[in-house]
């Protein structure tokens, strides 16, 4: 993914890199000093401020969409358009065939907002500033994802929208690393039943072959889906590390506890991925950016050593703490 704070409200580059700070000040707090943190408090405080102005829908101050989507390209399936974005980072991912409307919510830019509160938070108390804004902003985010962006049918959290211009607007069709990123992010919706109920769906869609269980991985989009390997084909069904690792990372928290559905998902997920990796590097030679769900090859850019080298983090079962 994309790691600048990106200063276009047309891109808003969503920023992992949220996550390896609240990690830092969690797990090596000394090697950032409190001058250090009280400098980068206001600046990153100023750039989520903005963010979520640029990204908001007018109708709630707690439900944002990605504003930069273009149309699908006429070599999707049937014909038809479909918005993608490539400021999620997913870039050809298929979210909806009607323009982003006022209903519109986008769960993954709602998690990584969530993750990134949470890191501004981590900062505050590390350099001693009092600040409620974090904290409010957070759990406005995740009232708001409980309360319409949950899909009680598919127990997932997902995309909100409309394939047509008009009518109400419905959850996405899509399966796929979208859904996966909230729970992967360790956000659960408020209510204890419905955090059963997402378990159990997360559980579920990693586990069926025909939507993201490929044997070598994690999957990024269901084998059933329309879009599946179509057009550009790049989150369209490959396997990319570092969805894995974080998910993977989510698995092996529920293992530690005591799930002991987990730690066998875990265990196989994980093994299938580092056989398709490591034999793709015996291979090659080379580390890939993602990989082929139907043969664990590495496909395009190569040598890569970005997102890919999180491997030898999943080798060494070491993974993000989070909030």
């Amino acid at each position: 993914m994309h790691n600048g704070l990106c200063k276009s409200p047309g891109k808003p580059t969503l920023q992992r890199f949220f996550l390896a700070l609240y990690n830092l000040l969690k797990t090596n707090p000394n090697l950032v000093s409190r001058e250090v943190a009280s400098d980068m408090y206001p600046m990153l405080k100023a750039w989520l401020q903005w963010l979520a102005r640029t990204q908001r829908r007018k109708s709630s101050p707690h439900a944002f969409q990605l504003q930069w989507q273009k149309s699908g390209s006429i070599d999707d399936i049937n014909n038809e358009g479909v918005f993608t974005s490539l400021g999620s980072g997913l870039d050809d991912y298929p979210r909806f065939k009607a323009m982003p409307n006022e209903h519109s919510m986008s769960i993954d830019l709602m998690s990584w907002c969530v993750m990134a509160a949470s890191s501004l938070q981590a900062i505050a108390e590390h350099a001693g500033i009092q600040d409620s804004f974090p904290t409010k902003f957070r759990a406005g985010l995740i009232s708001r994802m409980s309360e319409i962006g949950f899909d009680e049918r598919r127990q997932l959290f997902s995309d909100v929208g409309n394939d047509i211009p008009i009518g109400e607007p419905t959850f996405a069709r899509a399966i796929g690393y979208v859904n996966l990123i909230p729970w992967a992010l360790g956000i659960q919706p408020l209510s204890h039943a419905k955090q059963k109920k997402l378990r159990e769906g997360i559980f579920r869609i990693l586990r069926d072959p025909e939507l993201l269980n490929s044997g070598f991985g994690i999957r990024s989009l269901a084998k059933s889906n329309q879009y599946y390997g179509k057009g550009d084909d790049y989150w369209r069904g490959s396997i990319w590390l570092n969805i894995n690792f974080i998910t993977l990372g989510r698995l092996h928290g529920l293992a530690k506890s005591g799930d002991v559905e987990a730690e066998k998902l875990y265990q196989s997920l994980r093994g299938d991925l580092l056989t398709a990796v490591i034999g793709s590097y015996a291979g090659t030679g080379v580390l890939w950016e993602h990989y082929n769900d139907k043969t664990g090859e590495g496909m395009r850019h190569h040598p890569f050593a970005g997102w890919t080298a999180t491997v030898a983090l999943i080798v060494a079962e070491k993974y993000p703490q989070l909030p």
